[in-house]
This record gives structure tokens, sequence and C-alpha cells, in this order.
């Protein structure tokens, strides 16, 4: 049915139909299928907190209601792998809901680049360019080693995967190892979650003048400077309030970040990688 509503938009007439829907605007039905169901489920998280369902959600979806003995929460992990139930989706789909938009919070009324304009580098890459890569990777294995050099300065080393980890360098010496395994997020939730661990106890050490943050998702770490993306709020408000005290502390301050691609195989990266994937969750 939709394939006619689509050759009719298009007046096309023998071509494939997922090139048809996508010239027409059209979402294929079992995705906008997908997504009313997914829609209809998220509606519970709108009860109120003596409604019926939320006895029988687990624990964290509950809102403090006295669980059922027939509740998610009573049944074993290969149980609730087994079992086919609304409220077992419903309970899926509320994990995937992302923190409230705060518009008042006090972290947005001012944007920290536009106070510390001057204290912010972002150094990408042209990834397609070979000759660009090296001379950039030149560059960052200078700066690294400069770094290491300087008691003032810290290096942290992020990496996204199924486990969100930031590495921090401190005169040639791993000062902090953090690990957190990433659950129902996006790559984006994961890379500003590793950069967030990193950056925490960096800013809070006095003796500190320049952070250089490493990533290989510097499209993600820009999201540190929007406020305004909803899904990363949580995330970008922790991030600016440590980067507003660290700062505004002292005038020579600043944050350098470099973008690396895994492709490049940076050695600092690559252990970090290998390390990352060894833990057993």
């Amino acid at each position: 049915m939709q394939r006619r509503a689509a050759l009719w938009i298009t007046a096309f007439r023998t071509s494939p139909t997922w090139g048809i829907e996508a010239i027409a605007g059209l979402i294929p039905i079992h995705y906008h299928l997908s997504k009313l169901a997914g829609c209809h489920q998220l509606r519970a998280a709108s009860l109120p907190k003596d409604h019926a369902i939320n006895t029988l959600l687990d624990r964290h979806h509950s809102k403090d209601s006295k669980p059922h003995r027939l509740a998610i929460s009573h049944l074993t992990n290969k149980q609730q792998q087994k079992l086919k139930s609304p409220i077992v989706d419903i309970n899926h789909w509320l994990n995937q809901i992302y923190p409230t938009f705060d518009s008042l919070n006090h972290e947005l009324r001012a944007h920290i680049i536009d106070i510390f304009s001057d204290c912010f580098s972002f150094n990408t890459i042209k990834r397609a360019d070979d000759k660009a890569r090296a001379i950039h990777r030149h560059r960052l294995n200078s700066v690294f080693q400069e770094a290491q050099n300087s008691p003032a300065s810290s290096v942290i080393a992020s990496v996204k995967s199924d486990v969100a980890t930031a590495y921090i360098w401190k005169t040639n010496t791993i000062v902090s190892k953090t690990c957190h395994h990433a659950m129902d997020v996006t790559s984006g939730e994961a890379e500003l979650f590793a950069i967030r661990c990193g950056l925490s106890p960096v800013t809070h050490d006095l003796s500190v003048h320049q952070i250089i943050i490493v990533t290989d998702a510097i499209h993600a770490a820009r999201r540190i400077l929007d406020t305004s993306t909803l899904p990363f709020q949580l995330y970008t408000i922790a991030i600016s309030k440590d980067l507003k005290e660290f700062l505004g502390r002292h005038p020579n301050n600043r944050v350098d970040f470099w973008d690396c691609p895994s492709t490049d195989r940076w050695p600092p990266h690559v252990s970090v990688d290998r390390e990352t994937k060894a833990i057993n969750i």
C-alpha cells in the first residue's frame, strides 16, 4: 500500500520500493509502526505514582510503588529474557528516556564559550588526507611529550565502546583510570561521559594549568559547548560547571582538544583501547 502511495507521489513506475520511499520522504511502514509502539509505551513515564502498572515494573521505574509479587523486579534474568509482555516492552523503552531538559539551570544562562572563548582550542583533522593526518599525528606526539614533561599539564585519552574509558597522564605516569560500562546509550553519550569522568578530577587539581583531551570523536567533544542539545544536557551542564571553575581559577588555564582517529593507531590510544577491551563485564 505504501509503495502505491510513493509511486503516486513520485510518478515513477519501476523503481525499487526503498528508493521511491526515500525520494518521496516516506518513512518505511515498519519503522513508523515501531515508532508509534514506542511512543505508546513511553506514555507509562507520565502515569501517576499510584497507577497499577508502576507496581509491575522494576524498582528503577516503579516510582516508589510497592512491587507486585509478579513484578519484573522479582523475575530472574533468564525469565525476563524469555517473557514476552507489553510490561517488559514498557520497561525496556523507559530505559531509553533521556534526562529532562532543564531550561532554567543556572549553568545555561551564560555559555562557557562566550566567557572563556580564548581558553579553548579544537585541533581537528581532514581524515581523508593522508599527508594532513601524518602532520597532525606528529604535532600530537610533540604536544603529548611536552605535556608529559610539564607538571602543570595533564593529558586525558578517552575511548568509547561498550565501556566508556578515560585515562589521565601526568609527568609520564598514568595517575587515573576510569572505566564505566555503557548500556542503552548512544556513542555520543558514551564519549561525553568518558570526557566527564576524565575532566572532573583534573579540573580540581590546583597544580594543573593545561588540560589536553585526546579523543577519536571530536564531534562529540564539541557538544560540551552546545547547551541546547537535549540528550546530552546532563553531561554538558556537569562539564561546564567543572570547566568554569577551572578556567576562572587562573588566567593562563586552558583546555585543548585533539582529534585522534582510532585507525591512526596512536600508541597511548592503542594501549587504552587494548586494556578497555580486556575488561570482563
